[in-house]
């Protein structure tokens, strides 16, 4: 019988079918004698039968072919990948064999986007990455270790899907790209990515920045945080003033690894802005680092209120409110408290205090209270009255309506 024949017939019996016209990869073994060949969903012959065994994985492309007694892989255009190096061992069958990368080579990464794959060989306890769309002339083994990166905050893996960590047979770290191919000629001693383009590098105590492997920064800063949702990030370092007190610097980076600004107050970050405060005064920028406005006078707070972003200014022990657009709503004359879980601001004026909503609507005001915040997930707010030098507290509900009297210290 002819080998096209059997395997049209054969065909039918695989889920993948023609569908809208459009034929699916398929690849079948067939044995010719003692050996086996792979066939196209056209009969046509990828690969000459001189094998002895045949895994095919179809979601990956990968054809696991055995010959002289050790496995070998190809792609399902028939290219070799890797040469037939990896042992046939019965106690290690049930092991892992091949499994798709996921981004950025992470443990805590739930994210596969690449087309990288990786090939384990269970008895050397190594693995290869491959990918069989971009077949290379060789490929190295690495360990199997995931490694898990260096002061990970807030970490975005769809950003990472051509920059993956891996752990060499020594144990130090390289980066490959989505090929398969590595970005250092040296191995590193830590390292982290940032994104497609930025990689942190550890040498020691301290991290440099580099766009691809090309060096932006010096080995100087103490901690890498990434805090500003793919457009740039944060690095800290510790300097020293003339009287050896010691202060912390933060520098923020857009994501080609530009120095945007930098400051030895906090750097604040909330969904499309980032707040870096001075001594006095403090820059407020948009998500991609470009300047919106400069106060001179307080320093601030960017805080979430429902959907929007306020800015809570600080003047010495008073604060006030502002918005991300320069407007001040309340003056640095006040106590203001963001009630996150309820989305409401209170206002306390010290003789009374105003609740508004996550939008600045009133909600209430209360005169001669001293203070005043919702209980968690319900309509009654908790309130205080001065009374000497202690409090009464009482329980209202949202219609201003005492529920308990404030009469309980």
């Amino acid at each position: 019988m002819k080998i096209k024949s059997v395997i049209l017939g054969l065909i039918y019996l695989f889920p993948c079918s023609i569908v809208f016209g459009q034929k699916e990869m398929i690849r079948l073994p067939f044995r010719v004698g003692d050996k086996y060949t792979i066939i196209d969903e056209n009969g046509k012959e990828i690969i000459t039968p001189e094998f002895e065994n045949v895994k095919i994985y179809s979601d990956f492309k990968i054809l696991i072919i055995k010959k002289n007694g050790l496995w070998g892989a190809f792609n399902f255009d028939g290219t070799k990948l890797l040469d037939h190096t990896i042992s046939d061992n019965v106690k290690v069958l049930e092991l892992k064999e091949i499994e798709r990368v996921q981004n950025g080579n992470h443990r805590d990464s739930k994210v596969f986007t690449s087309r990288l794959i990786a090939i384990y060989d269970n008895v050397t306890n190594v693995k290869y990455y491959i990918n069989p769309y971009h077949p290379l002339k060789k490929y190295k083994p690495y360990s199997t270790i995931i490694y898990s990166g260096i002061n990970i905050y807030e970490k975005d893996f769809l950003d990472q899907n051509n920059r993956f960590l891996v752990v060499n047979i020594d144990k130090t770290i390289n980066i490959i790209d989505s090929i398969g191919r590595e970005v250092f000629n040296e191995p590193l001693e830590g390292a982290e990515v940032i994104s497609n383009k930025i990689i942190a590098v550890k040498k020691g105590d301290k991290f440099a920045i580099f766009n691809g492997n090309k060096m932006i920064t010096g080995f100087e800063y103490d901690q890498y945080l990434k805090l500003n949702d793919g457009y740039g990030f944060f690095l800290r370092k510790t300097n020293y003033k003339a009287d050896y007190k010691k202060q912390t610097l933060y520098t923020f980076f857009d994501s080609d690894g530009v120095k945007i600004d930098s400051s030895y107050r906090s750097i604040e970050k909330a969904h499309d802005y980032i707040l870096i405060n001075r001594d006095t005064g403090f820059v407020l920028l948009n998500e991609k680092g470009n300047r919106l406005f400069t106060h001179e006078k307080y320093n601030g707070l960017l805080f979430k209120s429902g959907n929007q972003v306020y800015i809570k200014t600080l003047f010495g022990d008073k604060s006030g409110l502002m918005k991300c657009d320069g407007i001040e709503i309340y003056p640095t004359t006040c106590v203001v408290t963001n009630h996150y879980s309820q989305k409401l601001i209170s206002i306390n004026f010290g003789n009374g205090i105003e609740m508004v909503d996550s939008i600045l609507n009133p909600v209430f005001k209360l005169k001669n209270v001293e203070s005043c915040y919702p209980l968690d997930y319900t309509d009654y707010f908790v309130v205080g009255i001065k009374d000497g030098w202690q409090q009464k507290i009482g329980l209202l509900d949202k219609n201003q309506k005492y529920i308990l009297e404030p009469n309980y210290r």
